[in-house]
């Protein structure tokens, strides 16, 4: 009954879900002129640019320290994200003066759409790919220890019925041996796994995830561990590429038109952190959460019925099974209620976080088209590297290592099964 009653209150708390003035545009203008070059890629050729970048930084140094792996993929996307930032900042440019709406030519909400498709490709620039490759191998040597778990199994089960000697058939020493190797393939994929974490390990920390080695595992095992990873190592480059602005900022000297053209480039970044701060609340609220909402209900439903077959049965050794099945249905509610109030606490963190960012938008787009002093631009770029650092921090989850390996295995199972869920 106190699963029920938690339900039930949880369920009820979860149906709350449901101009430019004309200086600035001649300086524009003269922007684009000096620029025009590097602006004119088109959106074909901003797929083609992520996909070189990505073969280019393919090969992962294990023996690199996370700070060496953060320069050399960086200088790999540099020109890269100026040409993806340029494409944003003239898309935007072109949205102040488009019509709200039109059927000849653009207007503001295709604008938005171009505007979007841009803010992936530049997502999908600076995240990093090696992160998502040792996710993968992770995965793969799991799938593979499950298998080799299932082969165990089945060479007992053979084993049963296997000669002691025999010329052709496999005996029950031949069985014996498979089942040795089985066990030590186990122990080296395990031995695998646990090497990717200890990269993992230090790679986060770099990216603003100072975790150990069991909050990794908890980590990795959530179903919104990707989009948590994608926000940290997008921030970090972020950064890395404000910190290029003002750099160039400060040896541009009073030259406002250059000053400008970079602040407007940050004003493109603020809005690729908006969007993926709206891309991981629209995911939570439309995937996330009801998958697991669909998870409790059925675990309710099913907590109910054993219950009952629990009360109608007097036969000792079939109550003692659904007593059995009823301990493994609560270890599913608990755990299930657990991942629950982690992915809302972690919801709100964004929230939280993207409504701040959406007030430095607010002021940045304001302060581009109005400033005309460099100076002042400088401070401001410092001002949002600051903002990024305050506002990674507000997102970075509270992980919380498992209580012991029965939760662990089921958190594993419940994220594979809203994953495999349609």
């Amino acid at each position: 009954m106190k699963y029920i009653l938690v339900f039930s209150l949880l369920f009820f708390a979860h149906n709350s879900f449901a101009g430019v003035s004309d200086s600035a545009r001649e300086a524009w203008d003269k922007t684009k002129e000096v620029t025009n070059s590097a602006i004119n890629i088109s959106k074909e050729a901003g797929g083609k640019v992520i996909e070189s970048s990505k073969q280019a930084y393919a090969s992962f140094s294990e023996s690199s320290s996370p700070q060496e792996v953060a320069e050399e993929r960086f200088s790999e996307i540099w020109s890269d994200a100026l040409e993806l930032l340029e494409e944003g900042l003239t898309v935007m440019q072109e949205t102040k003066s488009a019509p709200d709406s039109s059927f000849f030519k653009k207007d503001k909400k295709s604008l938005r759409t171009d505007f979007n498709e841009i803010l992936d490709d530049i997502i999908s620039l600076l995240n990093d790919p090696n992160i998502q490759d040792h996710r993968n191998e992770i995965n793969s040597l799991r799938n593979k220890i499950n298998e080799t778990k299932q082969d165990i199994t089945e060479y007992r089960e053979k084993r049963v019925v296997a000669p002691r000697e025999n010329m052709v058939k496999t005996t029950k020493s031949g069985y014996d041996q498979k089942i040795k190797d089985a066990k030590q393939d186990i122990i080296e994929f395990e031995n695998r796994i646990e090497k990717i974490h200890l990269l993992l390990l230090e790679r986060f920390k770099h990216i603003g995830l100072d975790l150990d080695l069991n909050q990794i595992t908890v980590l990795l095992a959530r179903v919104d561990s990707n989009n948590i990873i994608q926000m940290s190592s997008v921030f970090d480059v972020l950064k890395m590429i404000t910190e290029r602005f003002v750099e160039l900022t400060q040896t541009s000297g009073e030259n406002i038109e250059t000053a400008r053209r970079y602040y407007g480039m940050q004003v493109i970044l603020i809005e690729t952190v908006i969007f993926m701060q709206d891309k991981y609340i629209e995911k939570m609220d439309n995937e996330f959460l009801p998958k697991l909402k669909v998870i409790i209900i059925d675990t309710v439903a099913l907590i109910r019925s054993t219950q009952k077959s629990i009360s109608k049965t007097s036969a000792q050794d079939r109550k003692k099974v659904y007593k059995k099945n009823l301990e493994a249905q609560e270890l599913t509610m608990e755990v299930a209620l657990l991942y629950m109030g982690q992915l809302e606490d972690q919801r709100e963190k964004v929230v939280v976080a993207k409504t701040k960012m959406v007030e430095n938008l607010e002021l940045a787009k304001n302060t581009y088209d109005t400033v005309e002093i460099s100076a002042e631009l400088l401070n401001l770029m410092n001002s949002n590297k600051e903002s990024f650092d305050a506002i990674m921090s507000l997102q970075v989850p509270e992980i919380v290592p498992f209580e012991n390996l029965e939760m662990k295995e089921e958190f594993q199972r419940l994220s594979m099964k809203m994953q495999g869920m349609e």
